[in-house]
């Protein structure tokens, strides 16, 4: 009941993907939707194989660029004077040329999956609308990848300066080493906290200026840019110490001062007369041997040469003719004088006066002199004197007595003659001066009289 023409208006000619519908009756048809379809296959094929292509070229050239800017990278280090910021540099360039390639890489990519996303619209188009929507899905999708593809050198550097940075802070970073010298240790370790540093050691080491506890000195000294990651080493005062004193006999003064300076002390240096040679150590004191504190002062005496010293005479009562002498320190006094003394006889000359008991305190023309001025006094004996009395025609029961000079006559005697009165004693057998028993013995015997008057 149907004609040819209506069966044709009445039954679709194909299925929404392209297809003959199984009523046509078309072979012609049937074929040439076939071949289409056939054909934008093979393109879309060649699109893929000549992206995969172009992707492991540029793959093979991102391997080789790692490569070269590994092996730049070992290059720098190996440079020993190389410093951080050199370094870092380098690694900057690297990533920045790496960057670019990247850049390019992906330009490239971009382009082939362009391409692809062409040739698929240009497919997809073709067919019907359902079609076209997977079409759109595809082309946002490839969109969407070709964004991340964009997004992925930029994180790619940014890891790597922050990498850098990370390395940088904990490994190049550097502060100056602060001024710390006398300060406890508990401050010098705030303060190297404050300049960023985390390793310090600290040492003990002697000082004779620095206080027990106190710094020292650091190593690297203040002021030193040093890398935060290395230690500081900080040196404490314990003290001074002490040590023995050097033997300094025989020495100049200037191998003296060397000497002690060697030993940790101080020399005070004086000149002192000395028969040892003139510059040379005489006397030291502490004496060489003996343990003393570090830094503390060794008192040295140095020969200036002999000196020329006063000897003082001194009379002690009597006269003398040279009052003073000079004398070459350590030489000998020479000839002495011979003082006088009325009513004593001179015994010597003594270095201490009363005292003849300590022979060593007698001075001979022998006797030598020491350093400095000396006194010599002159000791004596005191004489003694006969007294005689003479009766002069009577009788005494004492007619003598031995008496020292300058002493008093004493008690005198009383002398008797019949039929006459004692008159006195007298200087004079006739006339003279009378004399009493307060009159002083003379520095010669003397003779008194007795006086007489007829009864």
């Amino acid at each position: 009941p149907f004609s040819r023409h209506d069966t044709e208006a009445a039954m679709p000619s194909g299925d929404e993907d392209g297809t003959i519908g199984l009523f046509d009756d078309a072979p012609g048809q049937n074929k040439k939707a076939s071949d289409k379809k056939a054909a934008a296959k093979a393109a879309k094929d060649k699109a893929a194989e000549e992206a995969e292509r172009k992707r492991a070229l540029e793959e093979s050239e991102r391997k080789r660029a790692e490569y070269l800017a590994k092996k730049n990278a070992s290059d720098e280090a190996k440079k020993k004077q190389a410093n951080p910021d050199e370094k870092i540099v380098g690694i900057l360039k690297q990533a920045t040329d790496q960057k670019a390639k990247q850049s390019k890489t992906q330009a490239a990519s971009v382009g082939v999956l362009k391409q692809a996303a062409d040739a698929k619209t240009k497919t997809v188009t073709q067919n019907k609308a359902p079609k076209e929507a997977s079409a759109d899905q595809l082309k946002q999708a490839v969109q969407a990848s070709v964004a991340r593809k964009k997004r992925t050198p930029y994180i790619i550097i940014i890891g790597i300066l922050a990498v850098v940075l990370v390395i940088y802070f904990a490994f190049f970073r550097t502060s100056v080493v602060p001024y710390m010298t006398k300060y406890s240790r508990s401050d010098a370790e705030k303060r190297l906290q404050e300049q960023g540093y985390k390793y310090y050691t600290f040492y003990n080491v002697e000082s004779s200026t620095i206080p027990k506890g106190l710094v020292v000195r650091t190593s690297p000294p203040y002021g030193t840019k040093y890398r935060i990651n290395k230690t500081v080493t900080v040196y404490l005062s314990s003290g001074p110490g002490s040590a023995r004193v050097p033997y300094l006999s025989g020495k100049t003064s200037a191998e003296a001062e060397e000497a002690l300076e060697k030993a940790g002390f101080k020399a005070q240096i004086s000149e002192v007369n000395s028969t040892i040679k003139i510059g040379n150590v005489v006397n030291q004191d502490p004496a060489g041997g003996q343990l003393a504190t570090k830094g503390s002062v060794v008192k040295v005496s140095i020969s200036k040469g002999p000196g020329v010293y006063t000897v003082y005479f001194d009379a002690n009562g009597g006269t003398v003719s040279e009052t003073r002498r000079e004398v070459v320190e350590y030489s000998s006094i020479g000839a002495l004088p011979t003082p006088k003394r009325t009513g004593y006889t001179f015994t010597g000359w003594y270095t201490v006066l009363g005292d003849e008991s300590l022979e060593y305190t007698h001075i001979y023309s022998t006797s030598k002199i020491g350093a400095g001025d000396v006194t010599v006094y002159a000791h004596w004996k005191i004489n003694s004197y006969s007294l005689y009395f003479d009766a002069n025609g009577g009788k005494v029961s004492e007619t003598s007595r031995r008496l020292n000079y300058n002493t008093s006559y004493g008690t005198l005697p009383t002398p008797t003659r019949t039929g006459y009165t004692f008159d006195g004693w007298y200087t004079a057998k006739d006339g003279g001066n009378r004399v009493y028993s307060t009159a002083k013995m003379a520095d010669k015997s003397i003779t008194v009289y007795a006086h007489w008057t007829k009864k």
